[in-house]
């Protein structure tokens, strides 16, 4: 017996599937689960044609007969026969046409949005010497609905075409959905069905909360989402790591592929693998957190280059340092778990770190507050420079000539290098210098959000100060202090980027692991029914608990988090620019401006992104997405390669691009003067769709972002 797999849900994450020897299909649970930045619907909407007959043996005369029963398909089918007997083989092919004497052609989109108005035209092709009377019947599933009349009457041409118009719209729900067209002629029945997707104009809308009950208290999953797409999950624990279910959710459904965002993703569930797979957010997918873990593993090995250092995104030759380091912690606390990582990728990036370190690279803009909360800025020798010296301790690589180096410049180091500094000497037995070198407490400046290098913050860098505090000290009476001071700020912040949630949920979930746990139990009930116990293990409820209110009686003290997720009704969405702002426009092929509201099918169009800065310095690491409606398809996204387009002459190069069916996101950065992005769509469905806006998004920073632009547009 051989089992296959492969990693394709962890790459493409709108392609997730259920794990089955054929593939499987996807259930609604799960699509309502998927990460927010991409289609959160699939279908199997293209069914192959591949078949095998097995071994045959042929009859005295060579021959051999296999039938088949072909799904639904018109065009054209290669046949090939690969035969042997004894030491001779051999194979020959051949093409066959397969047609119905009535070929349907409908014109579908690849999906639609809630609100939808399609004209469906379908093209009826006689492939017989006479003309065919044809009565064509068009049925709906799912949420769609037939628009005027669902049956049509035509006469076909012999060797000819006739064309026959209905009107589908897509009431305001989401999920899969059905076309069957059906044509009766010549005596027989012709069927082609179409599946399709009814998916958001806009993102899936994530609300989360947590908090503690003591005695009674109750849970509100009110929400003012669509009912069919709305989901909760609550997950009630005496471990107050639990609280911490946010940030993990953050994490474990970031969908960027980058060195960091890789690590940060999968970095928590070496440690906490039960609480991620309890907790699970919604996700019915069946994944597991050794699967996560061991898939990352794979993905950052495939991303060293020549020299040992990890690139930033996948295929890129640019290397990261402190992506390096990050993903080597991570390597290295993955194999001491027990997963399966190639040691001499590890030894390498070690090496690599190793010359680094011998550079003594500077930085001149590290910008923070000191004590009078005034922003500042002065030279620093790099962050990265000391992680890579501890990495280096804690792996039996110790550098004591280039610690000894900067313990001489201990001025130069911003407060948390001083911290890991010190951490590793103690990593190689120096507790004097250890002691000397220690800061009173973590205070007196704090660092200002970085969008690049280290993607260093105030809330970071405390967090990964006492991550080496807690591997190599962990008795030290700052940890309490640094725990308290870190919970508070994590509660009160709207937006965590991925190092802050990594570093932070690694910190306090090492410190938490050492306390007593107490032995609580508690009944939650909603509308009077119990719909669950809780009897000391983590509990997760799900199912049909979205805009109730749940009641908790317990004898102790319970920690929850809970997570609300769906599509808003009206798929409104709210216009804001907060330090950055993207905009788009239209224009046709010769660099006219067009109104998206009128256009006809066919045309090409150029969409203009442009992302402007409002900030007095370079924002890094910016996702700029453009959702489109159905009626458009992306045609290039590499404008620079279509003719008569030499019009455009601000074109901006993004870092690295990301396209699907439905969406187009171009992963850059915000400068001093506006930068524009371009790319092509063609009009090929005509009706009315639903367009979804242009999001800008900091993804070290989610207090940067832009969204404007969702409108309605028409195809004629």
């Amino acid at each position: 017996m051989v089992d296959g797999y492969d990693v394709y849900a962890s790459l493409l994450p709108d392609l997730k599937l259920r794990r089955s020897s054929t593939g499987g299909d996807m259930d609604m649970k799960m699509a309502m689960a998927m990460d927010k930045r991409v289609n959160p619907l699939t279908n199997k909407r293209v069914k192959l044609v591949s078949l095998w007959s097995g071994i045959m043996k042929t009859d005295a005369n060579g021959e051999a007969n296999y039938s088949i029963d072909i799904p639904q398909f018109s065009g054209d089918l290669r046949v090939m026969a690969c035969a042997y007997k004894s030491g001779s083989f051999g194979s020959s092919d051949k093409h066959i046409k397969v047609a119905d004497p009535v070929v349907i052609s409908p014109s579908i989109p690849r999906f639609l949005s809630p609100g939808d108005s399609l004209v469906m035209p379908v093209t009826l092709t006689n492939t017989t010497n006479k003309p065919a009377n044809a009565s064509t019947t068009v049925k709906v599933s799912g949420s769609l609905v037939i628009n005027g009349p669902s049956k049509q009457d035509c006469v076909i041409p012999a060797n000819g075409e006739k064309k026959v118009t209905f009107s589908i719209v897509a009431p305001p729900s989401m999920g899969l959905a059905k076309i069957v067209v059906s044509v009766n002629s010549m005596n027989e029945t012709f069927n082609d069905s179409t599946d399709i997707t009814i998916r958001p104009a806009t993102t899936l809308v994530k609300k989360s909360l947590n908090g503690e009950i003591q005695g009674t208290g109750t849970i509100s999953l009110q929400h003012e989402f669509i009912p069919s797409s709305a989901s909760a999950v609550v997950t009630v624990s005496s471990n107050p790591m639990v609280k911490l279910g946010k940030s993990l959710s953050y994490l474990i459904g970031y969908p960027y592929g980058c060195v960091e965002q890789t690590t940060s993703k999968a970095f928590p569930q070496i440690y906490f693998s039960d609480l991620v797979k309890n907790m699970r957010f919604g996700n019915s997918s069946g994944e597991s957190p050794v699967e996560n873990v061991q898939a990352a593993i794979v993905k950052l090995q495939g991303m060293q280059i020549y020299n040992g250092a990890l690139s930033y995104w996948p295929g890129n030759s640019d290397e990261s340092w402190w992506g390096t380091a990050y993903a080597t912690h991570f390597l290295a606390e993955s194999k001491k778990a027990g997963y399966e990582v190639n040691q001499e990728v590890i030894n390498r990036c070690l090496l690599y770190m190793g010359q680094k370190v011998k550079e003594h690279q500077m930085e001149s803009d590290y910008y923070y507050w000191d004590y009078m909360n005034v922003v500042k800025n002065r030279k620093i020798y790099k962050k990265e420079n000391i992680y890579s010296l501890f990495l280096m301790a804690m792996y039996g690589k110790a550098d004591i000539s280039s610690m000894n180096f900067f313990k001489s410049q201990v001025d130069m180091l911003a407060l948390d290098s001083r911290y890991m500094l010190a951490c590793t000497y103690l990593a190689i037995g120096e507790r004097k210098t250890y002691e000397q070198l220690l800061p009173k407490a973590f205070e007196g400046e704090q660092s200002k959000h970085s969008f690049g290098g280290s993607f260093y913050s105030y809330l970071r860098d405390e967090a990964l100060a006492l991550n080496v505090l807690l591997d190599v000290d962990p008795d030290n009476v700052q940890i309490p202090i640094m725990v308290r001071h870190i919970s508070q700020q994590l509660n009160r912040m709207d937006y965590i980027n991925t190092q802050e949630a990594a570093y932070s949920f690694l910190a306090l979930g090492k410190f938490t692991r050492r306390l007593s746990k107490e032995n609580v139990t508690a009944t939650i009930s909603v509308d009077g029914k119990v719909v669950g116990d809780f009897k000391g293990q983590e509990l997760v409820l799900k199912k049909g608990i979205a805009g109730k209110t749940l009641n908790v009686t317990t004898n102790g003290k319970l920690f929850f988090f809970a997570e609300i997720s769906g599509i808003n009704a009206k798929g409104d969405v709210k216009e804001e620019d907060k330090f950055i702002k993207a905009r788009k426009s239209f224009f046709n092929r010769f660099g006219q401006p067009i109104n998206p509201s009128n256009v006809k099918q066919g045309d090409l169009i150029a969409v203009k992104l442009t992302l402007e800065n409002s900030e007095k310095s370079k924002v890094e690491n910016i996702a700029l997405a453009d959702i489109l409606p159905a009626g458009f398809e992306i045609e290039n996204s590499r404008i620079g390669e279509v003719a008569d387009m030499n019009w455009i002459k601000d074109q901006a190069f993004e870092d690295y691009l990301d396209v699907r069916d439905d969406r187009i996101t171009f992963f850059t950065h915000a400068e001093l003067k506006p930068r524009s992005f371009y790319y092509l769509v063609r009009a090929v469905s005509t009706g009315t769709f639903k367009m979804g806006p242009v999001s800008a998004d900091a993804m070290y920073n989610g207090e940067y972002h832009s969204y404007h632009g969702a409108q309605t547009i028409i195809v004629r």
